[in-house]
Parts: structure tokens; sequence; C-alpha cells
């Protein structure tokens, strides 16, 4: 199978799978790139599609590297597309790779170092992926809390470092995702759920394989 994927033309889509929600069929592609400027080698792509009448609506895309020899994988990045974010789809990709991942083999299954999406981070942590360095948690300095509040879709952050805040205020992904951030005041009030805490720019390893891949594999059976 890896000497399949190494060979697997570059940009070609192969139809992975397929599932079904409540508005139709979801098709998942798997497919290589190359970026001539990437030392890292070669990217991974899982890409869902929705079946459409005369052609199909891009959802969102997972992408990862994949080192055969060293039996590793290293996470980059999803992203759903605005018109099908807050319906479970981040997850569904997430379970994709992870099953992919350990079914392949792949004995440490991690992300990249430059992880800078909260919510993304969190989900990871769902499936038992934590950071390498756990002395993290004793700082408290860079945490971030993970913050919901009842019956409301926006994703609340709450910084304890006011620099590391200022810094994210202004990012990109502030801008493009619905992010609020939270003040120490309003981080207190009742109505706050803290959901869990993350650390921005640092690696995350599947601490548990098997509680990641039965996590996986509950989300997949949701569409069978």
């Amino acid at each position: 199978m890896f000497t399949y994927l190494e060979n697997l033309e570059y940009k070609k889509r192969i139809l992975y799978e397929q599932f079904y929600t409540s508005t139709g069929q979801v098709n998942i592609h798997f497919s290589k790139y190359r970026d001539v400027n990437d030392k890292n080698g070669d990217r991974f792509y899982f890409r869902l599609y929705e079946e459409g009448l005369d052609d199909e609506i891009e959802i969102g895309y997972l992408y990862f590297y994949m080192h055969a020899k060293e039996k590793e994988t290293k996470f980059i990045g999803l992203l759903i597309n605005e018109k099908f974010r807050n319906q479970g789809y981040a997850e569904v990709l997430l379970s994709i790779w992870i099953t992919f991942c350990l079914n392949m083999g792949l004995e440490r299954i991690q992300t990249i170092d430059k992880q800078r999406k909260p919510f993304t981070l969190y989900l990871l942590k769902k499936f038992t992926f934590d950071v390498l360095d756990k002395n993290l948690y004793q700082t408290k300095r860079k945490i971030i809390d993970i913050c919901r509040r009842e019956d409301d879709m926006t994703k609340y952050l709450h910084f304890h470092d006011c620099n590391q805040e200022q810094g994210f205020r202004n990012s990109h992904i502030m801008r493009e995702d619905n992010y609020e951030l939270l003040s120490d005041s309003e981080f207190k009030e009742e109505d706050v759920l803290k959901l869990d805490q993350i650390f921005l720019l640092k690696p995350y390893l599947l601490q548990d394989k098997e509680i990641g891949y039965q996590k996986a594999k509950q989300i997949q059976k949701r569409y069978q």
C-alpha cells in the first residue's frame, strides 16, 4: 500500500469512501501534491465533496505529511468552507485521517509544530492528542481556555497571556472564523462552559491509539 501511495500520480483524485448525511451523498477523495519549496516532502489530502445535481461542492479538506520508512505522519491542517461549518465535518475529517494512519500501521501520529487554530487543537484532544511536554500545564502563562456559551455556536477563547491574546486578535485566524475573546471577568460568568485547555505552536502527539481509533470509528458510524 505504501508503494502504491508513493507512486500515486500528483494531483490525481482517488475516491476513497462515501457516506451519507441528511442532505445527501458526500464523497471523500484522496490525493497527493508536491511543493518544490517544502522540504518535508509530499503533502497528502483528504477532501470532502457534497454530491450535487450537476457538480460536486467542496465541503473542506485535511492535509498531512506521511513518511513510510519512518512510519510517521504529521497533521498540517484542515479547512471547512464557511457554508458547511458547525456541522461536524472537521471531526469527520480528523476521524478519517486517524483511522487511515492506524490502518496503514503508522506508529507516530502527530501534528506539525505550528498549529495555530485553537478549536482544531481542541478537537484533536478529543482523540487523545496532547502536547509532548506536559510540564506546560504547570506554567499556566501560555494556556488558552476553550469555551462555549449555552445554545451558542460561537467559539470563545480566554487567554492567560495578554501579548499572546493581542497577537491572536490581529491574526487572520481570528478574522476568518467566529472566535470571540473573553476577558478575565467574562471568563468567570456562570453561562461560560470551560471545555478544555490548549497551547498554540506546539506539537501534539496521539497518546492512546486504541482510544483514538475507537473514537474515530464512532464518528464514522453516524454516517454509515
